[in-house]
């Protein structure tokens, strides 16, 4: 809707996204690029995801693992500063949003 607000955009991305990927509770999400944790959060409060986010930007890195404390999702929530090509592990589901080489 082009009446909306950044706020209510940057939700609707977030739910486009997770309905794409057809998230359900107990899914393992991949978050290549996590930027600034938005879509694991979104993904863990409102699908019940466990999401594993990596970044290759310390000042990202911070942000986001003060955000994922903020909303109480250190259960849920992890993060890694590394390099996609290095990530090891199983997961359900992988998103990669804006993210160049």
């Amino acid at each position: 809707d082009w009446s909306n607000g950044v706020a209510q955009a940057q939700f609707d991305k977030l739910e486009m996204i997770c309905r794409k990927l057809r998230l359900k509770p107990g899914d393992r999400l991949l978050d290549i690029g996590s930027g600034w944790g938005g879509l694991v959060c979104h993904a863990a409060q409102n699908y019940g995801v466990t999401a594993h986010g990596i970044t290759l930007s310390q000042e990202q890195l911070a942000f986001a693992r003060e955000k994922v404390k903020r909303l109480g999702l250190e259960d849920r929530i992890t993060f890694e500063l590394t390099d996609y090509s290095k990530v090891s592990g199983r997961f359900d589901k992988i998103a990669s949003i804006g993210m160049y080489e």
